[in-house]
């Protein structure tokens, strides 16, 4: 298993210096602000919106899987990655409003938004705010409903902060939350990943996202009807037996490991005509999740 686990990583990493090289980093000013993104392939548009704390990295396994039918855009969101970081109170509508504006400079008039975490949270927001902008939306264990929606306990900061860890023992504990796998949070993955956080420099970002949560800023409750499912490895047998009631496009098989499950909510919801879907990821192997989740649906007529 161990030795599974790091061919994943190693083909991860490979296939985002791959990437990297061959997808030229592109730079747009919005609102006064450098946003840098990187795009490839050609079709129609997909956007891929990456979680907190993340940059368009993240999407590095899974751009060549849609690339091949589709024109690709991943952006650092504002506040992250590459693009600058004004010293403003951050909140998801604000990554709508960049979102928007980023949509006019590229000259996208309507895509398949593709979000994860925090992008996904994005992503349903641009999806109520702008509907005729959106073709598709696909939520990969995406954030955006309060506690009080989803049946858990009250957010408090000290819950939160270890988002933004500013030790190495607290990014330790991090990547123990974030992967199933023990290989993660060794010593020598949590000192790469906080080395990796203290690069990206969006300590501040991320402290005000978490003021913002706390504030119940930009909560989908009560603007998406969901379907609750149950734990991340119902999904599977729920989408083989009940496909027929649900308005899917197509038929949908997705495998996941039932043995490792992600705890969480999943769930499915329909709106304005379009598929939703709301999946928690598998830790194990995050970046292949990304790939196989975006790429069944995104290509779903």
């Amino acid at each position: 298993m161990t030795d599974m686990l790091s061919r994943i990583a190693l083909l991860c990493a490979l296939a985002a210096t791959t990437w990297a090289q061959d997808a030229a980093t592109k730079q747009v000013e919005i609102y006064g602000q450098k946003i840098y993104y990187q795009e490839a392939g050609a079709g129609p548009d997909v956007i891929l919106l990456h979680g907190l704390g993340a940059d368009r990295s993240a999407w590095a396994a899974t751009v060549p899987a849609l690339a091949a039918k589709y024109h690709v855009y991943v952006p650092d969101q504002v506040g992250f990655g590459q693009s600058d970081k004004p010293m403003i109170d951050y909140r998801v509508g604000t990554l709508v409003d960049f979102l928007n504006a980023f949509y006019k400079k590229v000259g996208v008039t309507k895509a398949t938004l593709v979000g994860n975490l925090l992008g996904g949270w994005v992503a349903m927001d641009f999806a109520l705010a702008h509907p005729d902008k959106v073709t598709r939306l696909v939520l990969v264990d995406s954030a955006g409903y309060s506690p009080k929606r989803t049946g858990g306990q009250p957010l408090t900061r000290g819950m939160l902060q270890g988002l933004n860890p500013s030790t190495l023992a607290g990014e330790k504990q991090l990547m123990s939350l974030v992967f199933y796998h023990k290989m993660f949070a060794s010593d020598q993955f949590a000192e790469q990943a906080f080395t990796a956080h203290l690069r990206k420099n969006d300590g501040y970002t991320i402290d005000r996202f978490i003021d913002s949560i706390l504030r119940g800023e930009d909560v989908v409750d009560g603007r998406l009807v969901v379907r609750r499912i149950g734990r991340c490895h119902d999904l599977c047998s729920f989408l083989e037996l009940h496909a027929a009631l649900l308005p899917l496009p197509v038929q949908v098989h997705i495998s996941c490991n039932a043995q490792n499950p992600a705890s969480g909510a999943v769930g499915c919801a329909l709106r304005l005509g379009r598929f939703f879907l709301w999946a928690c990821g598998w830790p194990s192997a995050h970046l292949q999740t990304h790939s196989t989740i975006a790429t069944i649906f995104v290509n779903s007529n």
